[in-house]
């Protein structure tokens, strides 16, 4: 069960260093990636609104309404796949092969770790295998969890390093 907790926890890790470089990163973003963030003062979901949608916020700089909407978008965006992964590189600035090159590299962990948990956090890890040896839960060994570990690690290292270094990790670019 600790192991069980310990994926669990990961997954929230990966998710929030995904979530906080984009909080960093997105109110910069140019205007094809903020046309998907919806507005603040709306319901969540729609990503026009009116100027009476604007009375609520007078004093407030467009930066700082910015800023606000996409961390109201990014408290309800989960990471449940590679794809979702690669989507969040993108809006946080990763250009062209540099998405690929980050999640192909960590790819296999990561989405074996995503899955695991989400077997273990909406099906309780149960064993479909019944009769004699058979535990109700799946087993899952220290060493894998270890694997996930170093996958999220390597991954992670290497979003920031390319983002510090503000590379598009395409050769001749910056």
């Amino acid at each position: 069960d600790v192991l069980r907790g310990a994926v669990i926890l990961l997954h929230a890790t990966l998710e929030d260093l995904l979530r906080d470089l984009a909080l960093e990163r997105m109110p910069l973003a140019d205007q094809e990636v903020l046309s998907r963030v919806p507005f603040a003062g709306g319901d969540g979901r729609k990503t026009t609104f009116s100027l009476g949608d604007l009375i609520g916020y007078r004093n407030q700089g467009v930066d700082d309404l910015i800023a606000e909407s996409v961390r109201l978008y990014l408290n309800r965006r989960s990471y449940n796949n590679i794809d979702d992964i690669a989507a969040a590189l993108r809006e946080i600035g990763v250009k062209g092969s540099g998405t690929k090159i980050l999640v192909d590299k960590s790819s296999a962990r990561l989405q074996a770790m995503i899955q695991r948990r989400h077997v273990i956090a909406h099906r309780l890890d149960r064993n479909d295998f019944v009769g004699r040896g058979q535990h109700p839960a799946r087993s899952i060994a220290k060493g894998t969890v270890v694997n996930w570990i170093a996958g999220v690690r390597t991954f992670g290292s290497n979003v920031l390093f390319a983002l510090l270094n503000d590379l598009s990790l395409e050769r001749g670019t910056r």
